[in-house]
């Protein structure tokens, strides 16, 4: 009888989860950028709730939502190996007597509002600046991976929930690791090294002396002047002085 119990309750769980509509979560794209010295990374999801889940938030239960991002180095002959991982958690709540809903834990935020549950979903879909490293903390050589997980955390549930949410397909909200390439971004080309041993610049060449201005030349004289100018003046002798002539003295009376 001890026995016949909890597999009736495990049939009626699995016939259950059969009938229940599942919920679909798919990490659909994923790439990180460089922000104030981070290397963050931003998402696209798809994600959809199944009214058992949808019902259970509008009823004031959290849902709680771990996004692992790790990132793995490519080896010869071996496995990747996994260098790094980071795990966010993200919450959900309603509150019924504001009949808004809160999300805990976006990047940059300590809590941000929203008036319906599908604008909580628009918000989970467009994830941006998830915090992953810092700048050098990487490899910059070889071929690196990066992988991005998001999944429910069942064991935030309440007691009554969980057993549920392990068996029932509208509660099985986990998309699987999906991964990408990381690409090294494209910067500036570095400029060419220069020698040490450059070659000094040959002088310029002396720029000519500026050439004096040549006069016109004095055109010739002509004969018949020649013979019209005047001979030179000749200059005069000097005069001899006479000898002083003495006068007879007048006769006294």
């Amino acid at each position: 009888m001890r026995r016949i119990v909890p597999l009736c309750l495990c049939l009626c769980l699995l016939l259950g989860a059969v009938d229940g509509r599942a919920s679909e979560l798919h990490v659909r794209e994923a790439h990180t950028r460089v922000e104030s010295g981070t290397l963050v990374v931003d998402t696209e999801v798809d994600l959809e709730l199944s009214p058992d889940p949808t019902e259970a938030v509008k009823s004031g239960v959290s849902l709680a939502f771990f996004v692992d991002i790790a990132v793995e180095q490519a080896r010869d002959w071996l496995p990747s190996e996994r260098i790094l991982h980071v795990a966010h958690r993200i919450v959900i709540k309603h509150h019924s007597l504001s009949d808004k809903y809160l999300i805990l834990g976006l990047p940059g935020s300590q809590g941000e509002n929203f008036p319906t549950l599908e604008a909580v979903i628009d918000a989970l879909s467009h994830l941006r600046g998830l915090p992953l490293a810092t700048e050098g903390q990487l490899p910059t050589s070889g071929t690196r991976k990066l992988g991005v997980r998001i999944r429910l955390d069942v064991d935030a549930l309440p007691a009554p929930l969980r057993l549920t949410a392990y068996a029932s397909p509208s509660w099985w909200l986990n998309s699987g690791w999906t991964w990408w390439e990381i690409r090294p971004q494209a910067g500036p080309s570095p400029s060419p090294p220069s020698s040490t041993s450059a070659t000094p610049p040959s002088p310029a060449p002396p720029s000519p002396a500026p050439t004096p201005p040549t006069e016109p030349p004095t055109p010739p004289t002509p004969a018949s002047a020649q013979s019209l100018e005047a001979p030179p003046p000749f200059a005069p002798e000097p005069a001899t002085p006479s000898p002083p002539t003495r006068s007879a003295p007048a006769p006294k009376p």
